[in-house]
């Protein structure tokens, strides 16, 4: 029966001929072609993960959008000047009584002691 590793036999002084005799070759091989490989794979290791590729396309996308919509927004106020009360007010009233709800959220939260 093969005894499973103890971490607390000690290291050995020195390895075995036997086993370096065995191994050596294909460990020197290993050794080289980790270093050689080494500098490229870290450069290339962000960009093989799906979620840096799927966070910047979603990046990508939202801010392609956003852009697209203020450029409508202005464009429309350019042509038709009434059309920025029909399209800011409501938009600019959103942002206010968004901004007072977190205000008031935040001021009772504090005074709960959840912050």
């Amino acid at each position: 029966m093969e005894r499973g590793t103890d971490f607390c036999d000690s290291v050995p002084d020195r390895i075995p001929g036997s086993l370096l005799a065995e191994f050596q070759h294909r460990a020197v091989r290993e050794v080289r072609r980790s270093c050689r490989s080494s500098p490229r794979a870290r450069a290339l290791a962000p960009f093989r993960s799906t979620d840096v590729w799927l966070a910047g396309l979603t990046l990508f996308c939202s801010l392609a959008t956003i852009l697209a919509l203020l450029g409508a927004v202005v464009y429309a106020t350019v042509l038709w000047p009434r059309i920025s009360l029909l399209v800011m007010t409501p938009a600019i009233a959103l942002f206010a009584v968004s901004l007072l709800i977190a205000l008031n959220t935040r001021s009772r939260w504090r005074s709960g002691g959840v912050w």
